[in-house]
């Protein structure tokens, strides 16, 4: 079976099997893999009955590729390639998939998705496997230089805010070198502070260790004077001795005036 321009033909005859209604200019289209249905622009037929089943505005003035399944159709803007310079006119520009091309299932044709690419396609190709589809896209208008790309189906397309694990692995692994060049930097303030701290710490001890010394000093000075005082002490014992006879106090001043010159005595 061939389908041309609306018409469908059998090439074991020599005439055309029918003519589809064409209700618009465009008479692209193709035969459904599933082989009862043949889209010509937006409208789907039956081929069993050659009647009008549904139309497909998002089919619309396009170009259709099904996929390998047969269960998605890839649908770009129509182009003629004859007159390759129409593709970028004003009026065509305006097209949603002048820098697009769109999904839709092959099923229920509901539309899936429409994925922008940024620049004019002049053509879609698929493969067997279905995880990759080319297209051949116009890269620059005024120079007629043109590009062919793959893209892989089901990888979702980065974006600003997305960042790739590998150079989250990287930034990782330059953080850690500064904080290591950092560590190297302030190393041996840090060791010198240490020591610092020890010496002063060492300091401190001698310093308590001398007072303590200074300390032990004065209560030996202490004890010479306790001794001094217990051996210039007689006068004192004298008093007491004094006091506890009860002699008066004229004794008491005379034992005490008596005991001061015997101290000073023992003092000098």
């Amino acid at each position: 079976m061939l389908l041309w321009n609306g018409v469908l033909w059998d090439r074991r005859g020599s005439g055309p099997i029918h003519r589809f209604d064409q209700f618009t200019d465009y008479g692209g289209g193709g035969f459904h893999p599933a082989g009862n249905e043949v889209i010509i622009n937006s409208e789907v037929w039956d081929l069993r009955k050659f009647r009008l089943l549904r139309s497909v505005p998002s089919l619309d003035q396009t170009a259709i590729t099904f996929n390998a399944r047969g269960d998605v159709i890839y649908a770009i803007l129509r182009r003629n390639l004859e007159d390759i310079t129409s593709a970028v006119n004003n009026r065509r520009v305006k097209h949603p998939l002048f820098a697009a091309f769109r999904t839709v299932d092959a099923v229920n044709y509901s539309d899936i998705a429409t994925i922008p690419v940024d620049r004019c396609i002049l053509d879609f190709a698929t493969e067997p496997s279905d995880s990759f589809v080319g297209l051949v896209s116009m890269d620059d208008p005024e120079e007629m230089f043109s590009s062919a790309r793959v893209y892989e189906i089901g990888r979702r397309r980065p974006t600003d805010d997305d960042s790739d694990p590998d150079d989250a692995e990287s930034e990782e692994d330059d953080d850690d070198d500064e904080d290591g060049d950092d560590d190297a930097i302030l190393g041996p303030d840090l060791d010198g502070d240490g020591e610092s701290d020890a010496d002063d710490m060492s300091n401190d001890d001698d310093s308590v260790s001398e007072l303590d010394d200074d300390d032990d000093d004065d209560d030996d000075g202490d004890f010479i004077m306790d001794d001094g005082d217990f051996d210039g002490g007689a006068g004192l014992l004298e008093i007491v001795a004094e006091g506890d006879e009860d002699d008066g106090d004229s004794q008491m001043v005379e034992s005490f005036s008596s005991s001061g010159e015997e101290d000073f005595g023992f003092g000098f």
